[in-house]
């Protein structure tokens, strides 16, 4: 895994103002903090509410022309579809917001 802290000559004082970061924010429990401190991710639960999940995934397959319940008609492994609704990062998923914003 690539770390994402910066390569400088004074790494501790790089990982002290990650650390000091780390240590503001609300949305995360301690260990929580620990955990990312110690290994660069964390997991945050229901980061994004299941109706905004639902939201922006109801009409997918609609959308594709896929059947969900038939993998023959998916035509392609990934894919980009055009925007169809759009909301602010805060309201679509406050929990990651605030575990990653403030």
């Amino acid at each position: 895994m690539t770390s994402l802290l910066p390569k400088e000559r004074n790494f501790s004082c790089s990982l002290n103002l990650i650390t000091m970061a780390v240590e503001k924010t609300s949305h995360l429990t301690p260990e929580q903090r620990v955990h990312f401190l110690e290994h660069g991710w964390v997991k945050v639960p229901n980061a994004v509410p299941k109706e905004n999940i639902e939201l922006y995934t109801k009409d997918i397959w609609i959308r594709l022309g896929y059947d969900k319940d038939d993998p023959s008609t998916w035509e392609e492994e990934r894919f980009r579809m055009p925007r169809q609704r759009e909301m602010p990062w805060a309201q679509f998923a406050p929990k990651g917001y605030g575990a990653i914003c403030t």
